[in-house]
């Protein structure tokens, strides 16, 4: 058994391990797969991706970087380096789709690894809100009041990641019960759904809640376009969510206050609010060099420097807390249209090979990771982020898997 073929075989049951708990070794795992996914191609002298229209536009949104962005850098050998970094998100996601998850069995093993690894992610969290919060084996503990962490780090995003990969879950259960031509419980989504909104709600990130409550809003309403009948199902989710948030009131107000008041306060107050300063002070940093930006992964160098509001007086600004905000700062109007470019692509990509009745809820949950991860008005971290990359690109990849199993299954019923 060669090594692509042994890759291939227990690769989908360790992903969610190697993605989740560590930014090294996310990072690590995709920048091996990217380069083995590579030599497979050679090995194989098969290259099955140069038509895709997505593929073109990270090309063109490559060639920007490396060639014009980084030549106008305020560093061009910093700005040069990252850009040609950039290649291993799309390639990772090839090597997904073309590569790792071509038949059933890898989604099974995907499916069942991320069901084990969610549980004890949650486990974990819990046990930090209700009995520790330096989490079960004491690595957790953090220095924000009213945080929880991803497992076994200090890190505080663990509400991006329920919130990216319980819609995953969902997407992957749906596909791998269609494929099978199985019916499956509507009412496991909307658990997943329901347990995925209280564990991001107790962590205290705004943001995360935030932007995983409209995705839940945005798939059941358009759910519901579809099928009438699931109208009674979703209104029972939407009562004992909010039972939950009511009792939360009397259970722990300070988490109530962080998560529903706090984030009310700040998107009714949002200039004057910490994320107003931030997103002001990086419109000031675009201003210096509109179209192409001040040079890729140069942000903090980029002036201003500090913030000069009431909020962050005087402090350096580290990212633009918004994708869109820190495209434009470090690589101007180009790079962002070219970026979305990708986005779009993809999103067509979505409609033209998911389209029909039968196949709307696999449509539904991919144009919602793509949401959750590249929606232009939220909150997000730097456009360098390799943790949060990792997780993003990985679903694009499997959302590419999806569509490429699904249109080989419709050409082999066709023929």
């Amino acid at each position: 058994m060669s090594i692509f073929t042994k890759t291939e075989y227990h690769l989908p049951f360790f992903l969610p391990f190697l993605l989740i708990f560590s930014r090294t070794l996310a990072d690590v795992t995709v920048v091996l797969i990217s380069v083995l996914f590579i030599l497979k191609c050679f090995y194989e002298k098969k290259i099955p991706f140069l038509n895709d229209s997505w593929v073109k536009s990270v090309v063109f949104f490559i060639l920007y970087l490396a060639l014009l962005n980084s030549a106008l850098s305020i560093n061009p050998k910093d700005s040069f380096v990252y850009s040609l970094s950039f290649i291993r998100w799309p390639i990772f996601s090839l090597a997904m789709c073309y590569w790792i998850f071509r038949d059933e069995k890898s989604f099974d093993n995907f499916f069942n690894s991320l069901l084990i690894i969610s549980l004890i992610f949650l486990l974990d969290i819990w046990y930090q809100f209700s009995i520790d919060e330096s989490g079960i084996f004491g690595f957790s503990h953090n220095n924000y009041i009213n945080r929880l962490s991803v497992p076994f780090t200090n890190n505080v995003i663990p509400g991006r990641f329920i919130g990216i990969y319980s819609i995953l879950l969902c997407l992957v259960y749906i596909a791998k019960n269609q494929f099978k031509k199985d019916n499956f419980n509507f009412n496991n989504i909307l658990l997943v759904f329901l347990i995925s909104s209280i564990s991001i709600f107790i962590t205290g990130e705004r943001a995360s809640f935030i932007i995983h409550f409209s995705s839940i809003l945005i798939s059941l309403f358009a759910i519901l376009i579809f099928d009438k009948n699931k109208f009674a199902p979703i209104i029972i989710f939407f009562i004992l969510l909010l039972l939950f948030l009511m009792s939360s009131i009397f259970i722990n107000f300070d988490i109530f206050h962080r998560t529903i008041i706090s984030s009310f306060n700040k998107i009714t107050n949002l200039i004057t609010s910490d994320y107003g300063e931030v997103f002001l002070t990086s419109y000031e940093k675009w201003k210096n060099n509109i179209f192409f930006g001040g040079g890729l992964h140069q942000y903090t160098n980029i002036e201003p420097l500090f913030s000069n509001g009431e909020v962050w007086n005087k402090t350096k600004i580290p990212h633009a807390h918004n994708l869109p905000l820190n495209l434009l700062a470090e690589t101007g109007m180009i790079g962002l249209i070219l970026f979305y470019l990708i986005i779009f692509n993809l999103i067509k990509l979505v409609f033209l090979k998911l389209k029909g009745h039968k196949t709307y809820l696999l449509t539904i949950f991919s144009l919602l990771i793509l949401y959750i991860n590249f929606f232009p008005l939220h909150t997000h971290f730097k456009f360098s982020h390799n943790w949060i990359n990792a997780s993003s690109w990985l679903c694009i990849g499997i959302i590419l898997a999806i569509i490429n199993y699904h249109e080989k299954n419709t050409d082999r019923k066709k023929n």
